[in-house]
């Protein structure tokens, strides 16, 4: 949702004026690079750790976790 929110922002700035077509790209790149870097980078950080403890379950291939399943928070 960040990245989504992002891309509406400079779209904006980028039909007002406010900002250029090369900062246009350089911010879009970086919301989608970033957008995408945050799942794999949470597991490398979080998800042994989380497991270990209980707080996430092992996904079989293919599972979707969050079907059927009240939201969890990670403190």
């Amino acid at each position: 949702a960040r990245g989504l929110m992002e891309l509406i922002i400079i779209n904006i700035g980028l039909q007002k004026g406010i900002i250029g077509p090369a900062l246009f790209s350089m911010l879009a790149v970086m919301a989608v690079v970033t957008t995408l870097m945050t799942s794999p980078l949470f597991e490398a950080f979080y998800g042994k750790k989380a497991r270990e403890r209980g707080e996430l379950g092992a996904l079989d291939e293919g599972e979707d976790e969050n079907v059927g399943q009240p939201a969890k928070q990670l403190v």
